[in-house]
């Protein structure tokens, strides 16, 4: 996916910034705020994770990428661009797998998209998915 060597297929590095990543973290922070909230943690832990919630939702928002037909990319820390795989990659499906309004993780929602650009669509890119001339599938 990104032509260097890695060491597993787990491998750690801050120098991508992937899709499925940042919208796991914010669903996984979503789900430990529903947990601390239900166990009646203090009002710090609670705060800690929705910060958490925040952070990776605006993380995974960052990676819509309206020049790539609409499509979440992944992001190259190290060079400043975009991954040339975009929407042919399953991977960046995870805003549509992540996505829980109920947990306070909105991908979908006002993403800060620059004026004139459109925002992310779940609907629009569910149909994408599973349209062969776009994702290659039948």
């Amino acid at each position: 996916r990104w032509g260097w060597k890695q060491t597993s297929g787990a491998s750690i590095s801050s120098q991508f910034r992937t899709v499925e990543m940042q919208t796991a973290a914010a669903h996984a922070a979503g789900t430990m705020r529903f947990f601390a909230k239900e166990l009646e943690k203090p009002a710090a832990e609670i705060k800690k994770w929705s910060a958490m919630v925040e952070l990776f939702t605006h993380l995974a928002r960052t990676l819509w990428n309206q020049d790539n037909d609409g499509w979440f990319t992944d992001f190259d820390t190290e060079t400043m661009a975009r991954s040339v795989y975009g929407k042919w990659n399953g991977q960046v499906w995870g805003p549509l797998f992540f996505q829980d309004t109920s947990l306070g993780v909105d991908f979908f929602a006002s993403a800060g998209a620059e004026e004139g650009a459109t925002e992310p669509n779940a609907s629009a890119l569910a149909e994408t998915i599973i349209d062969p001339t776009m994702f290659f599938t039948d």
